[in-house]
């Protein structure tokens, strides 16, 4: 099976950048406490979308590089970083 999923949102990004909600403040501190993430770790955003999952991790100071298959998700990330 040959799935191909790099379009999959290019005619709905801005109802993704609308609609989806944000990661949860908590989420942070959960894997800080339960995964060992320490600060000083890069992060790999892999399906990185819009960024918001890039954004939780860049507000705590880490190091973060994503990566987005679909063109127009991640010109929306890279304005919503």
């Amino acid at each position: 099976m040959n799935s191909d999923n790099t379009n999959r949102f290019t005619d709905t990004v801005e109802n993704y950048i609308k609609y989806r909600p944000l990661y949860p403040p908590e989420m942070y501190p959960f894997l800080v406490e339960h995964c060992g993430l320490t600060q000083a770790q890069t992060i790999a955003d892999i399906g990185s979308g819009t960024g918001f999952l890039s954004k939780l991790f860049l507000d705590q100071g880490h190091i973060v590089y994503g990566v987005e298959p679909n063109d127009a998700m991640r010109l929306a990330g890279e304005q919503y970083l």
